[in-house]
């Protein structure tokens, strides 16, 4: 995430960050994480995943708006996340059983 904040930074300076804008990027992060996450317990229900998933997926203002606070390109998240939560759902279903340096292998 951090490679992405040096690109879309609005300041000059990319350790000057204001404490609201690094409250944005961790509900960003922390959304990336319930969306990514394989872990399913109690603290991190499927539904948590679904609506983080969903809140990336559709691209919503609350999204464009939480993007926009952070110092962030929304549709290029929105792009790269929904690329990940296709990819991870892929490999879950057994369609892809390996993907490295952005070649895909199917399995047959």
């Amino acid at each position: 995430m951090e490679a992405l904040a040096s690109r879309y930074t609005t300041y000059k300076d990319s350790t000057d960050y204001s404490p609201e804008k690094r409250l944005w990027r961790a509900v960003i992060c922390q959304a990336l994480y319930d969306a990514l996450s394989d872990v399913e317990n109690k603290a991190t229900p499927y539904r948590v995943k679904e609506k983080a998933q969903n809140w990336f997926i559709y691209n919503s203002g609350n999204f464009k708006r939480a993007c926009d606070f952070a110092g962030f390109d929304s549709d290029y998240i929105n792009k790269k996340v929904c690329e990940l939560i296709k990819l991870k759902k892929l490999k879950k279903s057994g369609i892809i059983w390996n993907a490295k340096n952005e070649e895909v292998i199917y399995a047959r």
